[in-house]
C-alpha cells in the first residue's frame, strides 16, 4: 500500500512538472512570435526598414558636401525615389511605417541600433 502512495505522489509531481513546463513553453513561444508577427502587412518589416534607413543616411551623407540649393533638393528627392524603388516600397508606405514604429519605441530603437551598427561597420571598412 505504501508503494502505491509513492507512485501516486510521483505521478502528481510529474503531471505538475509537465504542466509547468508546458506553461513556460507557451509563454516563451508567444513572446518570441509577438516581436515580428504583430506588424501589419502594410508596414515595412524591421529588417527591410533597416535597409531603407541605411540607404537614406548614406545618400544624405553623400549629398551633405554639396552646396545646398534647389538642385540638391531635387537630387535628394531622386535619391529617395530610387531607394524606395530599390526596396520595393513607396513614400506613402514609408510614412505609414515611420508612424507605426514611432508608436513602438522599442522596435524603432532596435531598428536604429542595427542602422548605427551597419554604419559603424561601413566606416570601419573605409566607406566614405
Amino acid at each position: 500500500m505504501r508503494l502505491v502512495a509513492i507512485f501516486a505522489t510521483m505521478k502528481i509531481k510529474i503531471t505538475y512538472s509537465f504542466l509547468v513546463l508546458l506553461g513556460i513553453a507557451s509563454i516563451l513561444s508567444s513572446c518570441s512570435s509577438s516581436s515580428s508577427s504583430n506588424i501589419p502587412e502594410d508596414i515595412i518589416p524591421p529588417k527591410e526598414m533597416v535597409g531603407v534607413f541605411l540607404d537614406m543616411h548614406l545618400a544624405e551623407a553623400n549629398l551633405a558636401s554639396l552646396p545646398q540649393n534647389d538642385s540638391v533638393i531635387r537630387l535628394v528627392n531622386e535619391y529617395y525615389k530610387f531607394i524606395f524603388e530599390f526596396h520595393k516600397t513607396d513614400s506613402a508606405t514609408f510614412k505609414r511605417s515611420i508612424t507605426y514604429y514611432s508608436a513602438q519605441p522599442k522596435k524603432l530603437d532596435n531598428i536604429y541600433q542595427q542602422v548605427v551598427d551597419s554604419l559603424t561597420k561601413l566606416e570601419a571598412q573605409g566607406y566614405k
